[in-house]
């Protein structure tokens, strides 16, 4: 047996939340046969339709996306499903459990901050929630949920006595690993506030035509508001998080790490997604027509989420051990 697995007795908790975790990821799918917005089809078979059929860019771009999120889903529910059938607990899965749904969760947002793509006003929003369909509601909600419950699980699993020791065990040894551990911290704090920064700066910017003439727009990650913002919050969420595991290492488990790296997740794929999908597209609305481009800022927010995330998860392996 590996140190990162366990056998069902012992544990501090029975099967039932792995089932409920597996039912959880299992709704999220069936979200996706659901409709999203009112008075459409089924989100799969408007991705289909939208493929298959002439659009636009921007909504082929998007359903591949949504294939991607769905895709992801279902890999999350088959590894979860194999702890279940072959009757073992490993943390492993439960961390990568988290990390999926937290990717996957970025596809319900993403898609609702195209439909704010024209008007991203507080105002619009609350219209447009009250147009999305049942499909939309039970991704997201759901998502959260099979988020929070996989880090509930881990954060158990992780304390029982069988896994109590393996950080101890394994990053024993090493005289160095104190100085990499601040070395981590330092290049984490450095890419929260690149990516901070870039968060403000300019993200996308064009020249456009319209009838009164030639005009330049641009717009920055602030612009982007109302759920662009969680760019941000996913950011500085992250850095609270990890603030509060250094604080609480004594028999926190790993579990405000783990947070940590699925906020970050979903801050950073939201970012990702708006720069391939929204960010830089041939643009036909309302009588304008030209080419918004990615601009450096994009990609410095990009950036410094990217080098927070990968020092989010090399820290682990290299801090102190934990105190039992």
């Amino acid at each position: 047996m590996s140190m990162s697995e366990c056998r069902t007795t012992g544990e501090p908790r029975s099967r039932f939340l792995y089932y409920g975790l597996a039912l959880l990821q299992a709704l999220v799918l069936a979200g996706y046969f659901l409709p999203w917005y009112q008075d459409t089809d089924g989100m799969l078979m408007k991705v289909y339709s939208d493929l298959t059929h002439i659009s636009s860019e921007m909504a082929k771009e998007l359903g591949v996306l949504l294939i991607a999120c769905f895709v992801v889903m279902a890999v999350s529910l088959a590894l979860t499903s194999y702890v279940v059938v072959s009757n073992r607990r490993r943390t492993q899965v439960l961390r990568v459990s988290s990390l999926l749904t937290s990717l996957a969760l970025a596809g319900p947002l993403i898609y609702l901050q195209s439909l704010l793509q024209f008007r991203p006003e507080w105002f619009d929003l609350s219209d447009r929630l009250g147009h999305m369909g049942l499909g939309w509601f039970l991704v997201l909600l759901l998502c959260v949920g099979a988020t929070l419950l996989a880090l509930y699980m881990f954060k158990q699993t992780f304390g029982a006595p069988e896994q109590a020791s393996i950080p101890a065990q394994r990053l024993t040894g090493g005289s160095n690993r104190a100085s990499y551990h601040v070395i981590l911290m330092v290049l984490f704090a450095s890419g929260i506030v690149i990516a901070v920064v870039g968060y403000f700066q300019t993200w996308s910017s064009g020249t456009f035509f319209t009838i009164f003439g030639t005009t330049t727009l641009s717009k920055s990650g602030v612009d982007e508001a109302p759920l662009m913002c969680l760019v941000l919050s996913a950011t500085v969420l992250a850095l609270a998080l990890f603030l509060l595991d250094q604080l609480t290492r004594c028999g926190s488990g790993q579990v405000f790490l783990l947070a940590a790296q699925s906020v970050l997740v979903v801050g950073l794929t939201l970012t990702v997604f708006w720069g391939v999908i929204l960010g830089d597209y041939e643009l036909t609305y309302r009588g304008l027509f030209g080419r918004a481009t990615l601009q450096p800022g994009w990609y410095m927010c990009l950036s410094g989420q990217v080098l927070a995330l990968i020092c989010l998860v090399l820290v682990e392996r290299v801090q102190p051990p934990r105190s039992p």
